[in-house]
């Protein structure tokens, strides 16, 4: 009897073919695959403007960065204008030592043709160049940013405090006390019975040097005192806050704001996760010595959805100003009334170069690429794994 194992179906023969079954198979993220069959095709017709595209795409998705840089820039060829592809070209050039910067400043010369994706790249390109300004000087409808002025006139500003501590203060439950860093996670009640007790339980069991508070927004049937009632009481605290129906674009942003409270009421570090995460490793022994603002952002990928993930910022006492900022900056907003859908993403991300900018001795440090797996794959050498959606 034959044992051998069967041997894989041919690939299709015409480049229309292998064109649809390519798009398939990157579809399924069976990306190894389709990395065969663009092969094939670019081996048929070497100039396939959207093959190039997809193949190099593939390549940097896998971290073949040398051969997607390549590749990218002979794509470029058919549509040298294509921001994104300029993007991803940039960057893998970037990460093997070429020279990138002009791919950037072409990205800054095209018109926008796909807004509001194209002009997140854009932003993007601005300050990879080290030009923020120029950055936070791009509009788009529905994304509220101040310009430079705006930001030193609210920075100056000296009820910032008054105006965080006003709006929001009747939290319920007390906050903690201690000197230890402080784990803090906040999300509403659906959040907070899905995903708190993994998340609680993974940083009490790999952050030994830390304590944990959870924040729940809108509890419902959630009922904190029940629910974490197994876990060590002088590692743990909680406190609840009704906010009734709000739209979760302007919801999701109360976490930074309760952060500000907290660190004016206790000296501690804190540090700031999702609710939908799990720790994975010591947090405390992977940030830096000294610090006042550590953040986990994105600035070596390009932008097309969200500017910062916000699931990791730590924060010591002595950043305390960068937090107020950042806490009246979303209330400026939401004084006005205006709903921003890139609200703590792009708010970190604005105030973190302002500050860079315009504060002498503030110490901003970007978090290891691999602090968080962005991609929820549960990347062994990340410290916290990121769960959205069916992940």
């Amino acid at each position: 009897m034959n044992t051998s194992p069967l041997a894989s179906p041919p690939l299709p023969s015409s480049v229309a073919d292998l064109q649809k079954l390519g798009t398939a198979l990157n579809g399924e993220r069976r990306y190894a695959e389709a990395i065969a069959v663009y092969r094939k095709l670019l081996a048929l017709q070497p100039d396939h403007g959207q093959a190039l595209a997809m193949l190099g795409h593939l390549l940097f998705q896998l971290d073949q960065f040398a051969e997607a840089g390549d590749v990218l820039e002979r794509s470029l060829n058919s549509n040298p204008h294509h921001i994104n592809q300029l993007g991803l070209t940039a960057l893998s050039k970037k990460f093997v030592g070429l020279p990138y910067q002009h791919f950037l400043t072409h990205i800054l010369e095209v018109p926008a043709r796909k807004p509001p994706r194209d002009i997140l790249t854009q932003m993007w390109a601005a300050l990879l160049l080290d030009q923020p300004e120029l950055a936070f000087s791009f509009r788009i409808e529905g994304l509220n940013i101040m310009d430079w002025a705006d930001m030193a006139a609210l920075y100056r500003a000296s009820d910032l405090q008054a105006k965080i501590q006003t709006h929001f203060s009747a939290a319920v439950g007390g906050f903690p006390a201690g000197t230890r860093p402080l784990i803090f996670a906040g999300g509403d009640g659906i959040y907070a019975a899905r995903f708190a007790h993994d998340l609680i339980s993974s940083a009490l069991a790999n952050s030994p040097g830390c304590d944990f508070h959870l924040h729940v927004m809108n509890p419902g049937a959630y009922n904190p005192a029940e629910a974490l009632a197994a876990f060590p009481k002088d590692r743990l605290s909680w406190s609840t806050e009704e906010m009734g129906p709000v739209n979760k674009i302007l919801y999701s942003p109360r976490r930074f704001i309760r952060m500000s409270q907290f660190v004016a009421r206790t000296p501690r570090t804190l540090i700031l996760v999702d609710t939908d995460s799990v720790i994975n490793g010591d947090i405390v022994g992977a940030l830096p010595a000294k610090f006042d603002v550590v953040v986990c952002d994105r600035p070596d990928q390009v932008w097309a959805h969200q500017m910062v993930n916000g699931g990791f910022l730590a924060v010591a006492p002595s950043g305390k100003d960068f937090l107020d900022f950042l806490a009246a900056y979303i209330l400026h907003f939401e004084s006005r009334g205006e709903a921003k859908w890139f609200d703590d993403q792009f708010g970190i991300v604005t105030t973190r170069e302002w500050f860079r900018r315009n504060v002498p001795g503030m110490s901003i440090i970007n978090a290891p690429r691999n602090m968080m797996d962005l991609k929820a794959e549960r990347d062994p050498n990340s410290l916290i794994w990121h769960f959205k959606g069916p992940k």
